[in-house]
């Protein structure tokens, strides 16, 4: 197969999954059904993907997701909530995390170059040697994240 197949293949996986969850994100579960949101939703769990550049992933729930090495460079996750994620050795470079929520995510080896963390919940995510230069991060909540070796220059 060719590598462009082989792209277009896995990009439509990528959309399915995120289809997946927004539809999640629909579905009423009152308090008599026997299944939870949380017995359903399935945990997205992605590693060595690189999502075009610029995707829209405004407001998505991604909660508790595996994103090991992924490409998010300029995606827009404003608004998105990565808590619980294992998003170790990704990229979001120029990507706009403003609002995100990320608290308790894995973050060790991340690269934040220019991205725009604004007023985004950062609380207890290891960011172990991750890198910030020239990010925004005014108004973030960095309490109880562990800081060693990330890079702000």
């Amino acid at each position: 197969m060719s590598s462009y197949v082989n792209s277009s293949i896995r990009q439509k996986r990528i959309n399915n999954y995120i289809g997946v969850y927004q539809l999640l994100d629909m579905v009423d579960l009152s308090a008599e059904s026997p299944v939870s949101d949380e017995d359903i939703r399935p945990r997205l769990k992605l590693r060595d993907v690189s999502f075009p550049e610029g995707v829209d992933l405004t407001d998505a729930n991604l909660s508790e997701s595996q994103l090991i090495n992924v490409d998010l460079t300029g995606a827009d996750l404003s608004g998105a909530d990565l808590s619980q994620a294992d998003l170790t050795n990704s990229t979001f470079a120029e990507a706009n995390l403003s609002q995100a929520n990320l608290s308790y995510a894995d973050l060790t080896d991340t690269t934040f170059d220019r991205a725009d963390l604004s007023h985004a919940t950062l609380s207890y995510v290891d960011f172990t040697n991750a890198t910030f230069t020239d990010a925004n991060l005014s108004s973030v909540n960095f309490s109880y994240a562990e800081l060693n070796g990330a890079d702000f220059t």
